[in-house]
C-alpha cells in the first residue's frame, strides 16, 4: 500500500513539472498559512500536530511537499484526521496554484468540517474597532477584532462570532513588569473566540466605549477561505 501511495504521489508530482515548488513555498499566503516568521526563520506555531513534515516548522518547502503528498493518501478509518479535512485552507490555496486532481472545496468525507460550516453559516465579515480606554493601558490606543456575521441583513448581531488576539497578562501583574513586557513583547498571546455580546457588554455597557464596524467587501470564496 505504501508503495502504491508513493507511486501515485510521484506520478501526480510529475504532472506539476512546470511548477517551481521552491518558489511556490515562498508565496506570502503559504507562509501566512504556516504562521512562518521570516525574522526567526520558523513558524510561530510550536505544536507538532500543525505540521505534516517533521521539518515543517522550519522549512516551508518541506511542508508544502508533505501537503501535496498528503493529498493523495487514503482517508483511512477516521477521514477527519486526513490532511484534506485538517487543513482545508491550504488545499484551497494549493488548488488555485497548481490544480489538484478531483479537488472539492469541502470534501464530503470531512464530516467534522461540514458540521462546523453548517453551525457557523458565515454570511459576511466585519473588522471592529473599539475606541481608546485610559482605564486599561493595553487599550489606550483602542482595540480591534474580527466579527463573523451570520446574517448581513439582521440588525440583532449579538450572537455573531467575535475573534480577537491579545496578550495573556496575569492577574495583579506588577505595573513595571506590565510596562516592560508590554513594550518589549514579553507576554505570550492567543486567539480568542466569543459571541459578540460578550465584547459588547464589556466595551459599551461597562467601559462606555464606542465600537465602529467596517464590513469587508469579500466574496463568498474569500469568506470561506478565511
Amino acid at each position: 500500500m505504501k508503495i502504491l501511495v508513493l507511486l501515485l504521489f510521484y506520478l501526480n508530482l510529475f504532472s506539476f513539472e512546470n511548477v517551481d515548488i521552491k518558489q511556490l513555498s515562498k508565496d506570502p499566503t503559504w507562509l501566512r498559512l504556516l504562521y512562518y516568521n521570516p525574522k526567526t526563520k520558523q513558524s510561530d506555531v510550536i505544536s507538532k500536530d500543525f505540521f505534516l513534515s517533521k521539518n515543517g516548522r522550519y522549512n516551508p518547502e518541506d511542508e508544502l511537499l508533505a501537503n501535496i503528498k498528503g493529498y493523495y493518501k487514503p482517508f483511512g478509518k477516521d477521514p477527519n484526521k486526513h490532511s484534506i479535512c485538517r487543513f482545508p485552507a491550504r488545499y484551497m490555496w494549493l488548488n488555485e496554484k497548481i490544480g489538484l486532481k478531483n479537488y472539492h472545496i469541502v470534501n464530503k468525507r470531512c464530516v467534522n468540517l461540514i458540521k462546523s460550516l453548517r453551525q457557523t453559516k458565515i454570511d459576511s465579515v466585519s473588522i471592529m474597532y473599539v475606541t481608546g480606554y485610559f482605564g486599561n493601558p493595553a487599550s489606550s490606543f483602542g482595540h480591534s477584532f474580527l466579527k463573523l456575521n451570520k446574517n448581513s441583513d439582521n440588525t440583532d448581531n449579538l450572537f455573531d462570532f467575535a475573534i480577537s488576539y491579545g496578550a495573556n497578562v496575569p492577574k495583579n501583574e506588577n505595573i513595571f513588569r506590565y510596562i516592560y513586557y508590554g513594550l518589549t513583547g514579553g507576554y505570550s498571546a492567543e486567539f480568542r473566540d466569543k459571541y459578540f455580546y460578550s465584547q459588547d457588554l464589556v466595551y459599551t455597557n461597562v467601559e462606555q466605549r464606542d465600537i465602529w464596524e467596517y464590513k469587508l467587501n469579500l466574496t463568498k470564496k474569500q469568506i470561506l477561505f478565511l
